[in-house]
């Protein structure tokens, strides 16, 4: 991440080369995390595949973007893009104070995006998270499912109509995006 943030690859089963194009690269600069989401979010226009999804690795701390949180979270509820979001927790003692505000409003953007688009968020403090985040990550996407919902008032008001999903069977959990406009 940094002050200006750029696409390295498009969609690509290539895990391997992606892997070595970013992980040496150093960090630079400024965070413009809520810019990088936004750019992360244009890349899923031209995408054929129904389902989406879009892991965002971070501490969630951005000092940097033109893009505000409002308007962020008002264009993820807008897509049909599910955003997993993983805050590596950085416990770097002495912080200063408004350092640790950063991270705080950083940790709940990251929260907010994850709940809002129907995705999961893990807070990872150690490599047993970070094992255990991507063991749960994995199982969360392998066994999605889809229900489809018609609205009775089809009009097209482009009003915000919230969508709530509840189970019955006890040690489920629901992951569900938090609603929709019909335009």
């Amino acid at each position: 991440m940094s002050t200006h943030p750029r696409v390295w690859s498009g969609f690509t089963s290539d895990i391997d080369w992606l892997i070595g194009r970013v992980a040496f690269q150093g960090a630079g600069g400024s965070t413009a995390l809520n810019d990088t989401i936004w750019l992360a979010l244009d890349q899923f226009r031209p995408a054929t595949h129904e389902r989406k999804a879009l892991l965002v690795l971070s501490d969630g701390i951005d000092n940097h973007s033109r893009h505000t949180r409002s308007q962020l979270l008002r264009r993820v509820a807008e897509m049909d893009v599910q955003i997993y979001t993983v805050c590596l927790e950085d416990s770097t003692p002495n912080r200063r104070a408004l350092e640790a505000i950063e991270v705080q409003h950083g940790m709940q953007l990251l929260q907010d995006l994850a709940s809002r688009t129907g995705g999961v968020h893990f807070l990872v403090r150690s490599r047993n998270d970070a094992e255990e985040a991507s063991r749960t990550l994995s199982e969360t996407l392998r066994n999605e499912y889809n229900i489809g919902y018609v609205p009775g008032n089809k009009q097209r008001s482009g009003r915000w109509r919230r969508i709530r999903v509840k189970v019955t069977r006890a040690g489920l959990k629901v992951h569900s995006r938090w609603g929709y406009r019909l335009d």
